[in-house]
């Protein structure tokens, strides 16, 4: 799975998103993987450095600056709270 998330994004997945990926059977398609690459793009031109990118039903939280995915949540997040951000990008 962390070869399959490297080879697919450009982003480095973090030990902890990978095992949310797992766990919650994120979607990791490449056109997830495409959309999650065009979100961290967006929020590292806006000069973000965490932020949320909401793709459909999941939520990623990403260091933009690194280039990191720190966490991941799906059809969970619903009602959740996310903290200790800079923006929001929904692609």
């Amino acid at each position: 799975l962390q070869q399959q998330l490297e080879q697919g994004s450009n982003a480095a997945f973090s030990k902890h998103a990978v095992s949310r990926v797992h766990e919650r059977q994120i979607d990791v398609s490449a056109e997830n993987l495409e959309r999650l690459n065009q979100g961290m793009q967006l929020a590292q031109e806006k000069g973000l450095r965490d932020a949320l990118i909401l793709i459909d039903q999941n939520a990623y939280i990403v260091n933009a600056s690194a280039g990191k995915v720190i966490t991941v949540s799906g059809e969970a997040a619903s009602g959740s709270v996310f903290t200790n951000i800079d923006g929001t990008v929904i692609v």
